[in-house]
C-alpha cells in the first residue's frame, strides 16, 4: 500500500463573479483545463495565476490554500466523489 495520496477531481467554482465553475476531472490535464478557465474569466498576473494552479491542482489541498483561495480570488474547490 502506498503513502501517496491520490489525485480526486474537483471542482473549481467562482463564488463571487459569473465565471461559472470548471471541472477538472483529470490530474494530467487538470493544469491546462484551470489555466483556460482562468484566463478566460479573469485578470491575473502570472504570479496569482501560477499560485492558484499549484494551490488548487495538487493531490492535497491545506485548509490555508482553500481559505486564501476564496478570499483572495473569490474561489471554491469542491471535490468529486
Amino acid at each position: 500500500m502506498s503513502n501517496k495520496t491520490e489525485w480526486t477531481s474537483r471542482t473549481v467554482i467562482d463564488a463571487v463573479g459569473e465565471a461559472g465553475s470548471v471541472d477538472l476531472d483529470e490530474e494530467l490535464v487538470a493544469r491546462a483545463q484551470l489555466a483556460d478557465w482562468l484566463d478566460a474569466g479573469y485578470d491575473l498576473d502570472e504570479d496569482d495565476e501560477a499560485w492558484i494552479m499549484d494551490a488548487l491542482t495538487g493531490a492535497e489541498i491545506t485548509y490555508e490554500d482553500r481559505d486564501m483561495a476564496l478570499a483572495e480570488y473569490g474561489l471554491v474547490v469542491r471535490f468529486n466523489i
